[in-house]
């Protein structure tokens, strides 16, 4: 927690209209795994491949229509691209070992609250969420 304060202090507080008025009010921490973490990494994969897939029949039939349309066949080149990287990356999340490194903790995310003076000069509570990496030893505040 000492860390995550001195992160607070030196990266977020300068961003406050008024940094003097800081309290810090609660913390609370939730940790994620490397294997539900993965899971979410795989389902925004596969809804990222059926879009492709989907888009896959309009430029059919555009292309049908119009089959010398240099746009249409470079948007058609394009989004086969993706739907090949899009599946190695899948591919690749599948295969990764489910022993125990999938337990690791893959980050440990920060919701902290705290109390401010807003832009009018009134006292605001507002939560300000930072990730933790351990791996990388790094902390990064989130949007």
């Amino acid at each position: 927690m000492k860390r995550v304060d001195e992160f607070v202090r030196l990266e977020f507080l300068p961003s406050l209209k008024d940094p003097s008025s800081f309290e810090k009010a609660e913390v609370t921490l939730d940790t994620l795994i490397y294997k539900d973490y993965f899971v979410i990494i795989m389902g925004m994969d596969e809804e990222l491949l059926a879009a492709y897939t989907d888009r896959r029949a309009t430029f059919a039939n555009l292309l049908s229509m119009s089959p010398d349309d240099a746009s249409y066949i470079e948007e058609n080149e394009e989004n086969e691209r993706n739907i090949l990287k899009t599946q190695a990356s899948l591919d690749t999340l599948k295969s990764l070992p489910s022993g125990p490194d999938a337990e690791k903790i893959w980050s440990i995310n920060i919701s902290y609250s705290y109390r401010a003076k807003n832009g009018m000069g009134a006292l605001d509570k507002s939560v300000v969420e930072i990730s933790y990496y351990p791996e990388k030893d790094s902390f990064e505040i989130m949007d």
